[in-house]
C-alpha cells in the first residue's frame, strides 16, 4: 500500500513532541506499520502541521499554518474559516498522503483556545477518519 510506504518513509526521525528515553532522544522508526500505527502516524504529522506557525520552521519557512498567529493576535470567531482555508492548504502540501475532507475551527473567547476538527481520507482509501486538536493562547 503507498500510503503505509510513505507513512514509513515520512514517520522516520524524532518523535514529537519530543521526548528524552534512556538518556536520548526518542525516535520513531515504522517499518511494517499496523492500521493504529498509520493513524497515529497521520495525526501526528497533521497535528505537527497544524500546531507550527507559518515560518517558525528554520529551513522550511513555508511549513506550518494562520492558527498560531490568528490565535495569539487576539484571534476570533470571524476568521475561523481563513484558519480552516490555511489548514487544509497545509495539510495538502505537507501531508500529501492524506486528503483533508473536512476542517472546522471553533474559537473559544473565554478559554483563549482555538480547537480544530477534522476529517481525512488516506489515499487510495475510501474509510474517512477525524481528529481534535487544541491550541491555547497565552
Amino acid at each position: 500500500m503507498a500510503v503505509r510506504s510513505a507513512v514509513v518513509q515520512i514517520g522516520r526521525g524524532m518523535k514529537y513532541p519530543f521526548k528524552i528515553v534512556n538518556g536520548g532522544v526518542e525516535y520513531n522508526i515504522p517499518t511494517n506499520p499496523t492500521d493504529a500505527e498509520v493513524v497515529a502516524a497521520v495525526n501526528q504529522a497533521i497535528r505537527r502541521v497544524v500546531t507550527t506557525a507559518i515560518g517558525e520552521m528554520f529551513m522550511a519557512r513555508d511549513f506550518g499554518t494562520i492558527a498560531h498567529d490568528a490565535l495569539f493576535s487576539g484571534g476570533s470567531a470571524a476568521n475561523t474559516d481563513a484558519i480552516s482555508q490555511s489548514i487544509i492548504e497545509s495539510i495538502q502540501t505537507f501531508v500529501p498522503y492524506i486528503r483533508p475532507t473536512r476542517v472546522v475551527t471553533i474559537y473559544n473567547n473565554n478559554e483563549g483556545r482555538l480547537e480544530i476538527r477534522y476529517t481525512y481520507i488516506l489515499r487510495n482509501e475510501t474509510r474517512e477518519r477525524s481528529d481534535i486538536v487544541s491550541i491555547t493562547g497565552g
